[in-house]
């Protein structure tokens, strides 16, 4: 199994609701890669309406020319997938929990692009 969650994170002011619309996750991945990741909104308090988790998936590995075996090695597959989610939820802090159950090959999270939107003040 494999887990990774972000700190709560204000991005921005925390004094203000964001509405969270999209997120855009960088990888490296070295085969197969089976994950969910789950937006947790204030700290996952009770009474905060949670979404649900968003699954990730992508198949296959790189073969590099010369070390792989013809016939059987895949080509042409995006070594570096970036992950392109709609998110839903409102909030005024966030953190990114992504988690499975695979004995894959690793894999990296290089970064995360986030689109969110300030809707009003506590």
């Amino acid at each position: 199994t494999h887990e990774f969650k972000t700190p709560s994170m204000p991005f921005g002011n925390a004094s203000l609701r964001k509405v969270w619309h999209k997120i855009d996750i960088y990888t490296e991945i070295g085969g197969t890669f089976n994950a969910s990741f789950r937006l947790i909104l204030d700290y996952a308090n009770t009474g905060v309406l949670q979404p649900p988790p968003i699954a990730l998936s992508s198949t296959g590995g790189v073969s590099n020319y010369g070390t792989a075996t013809y016939g059987t090695s895949t080509y042409s597959v995006v070594a570096e997938p970036i992950f392109k989610q709609n998110l839903v939820g409102s909030g005024f802090v966030g953190a990114f929990r992504f988690y499975g159950t695979d004995s894959n090959p690793p894999h990296t999270l290089d970064s995360l692009d986030v689109t969110i939107s300030g809707k009003g003040r506590r």
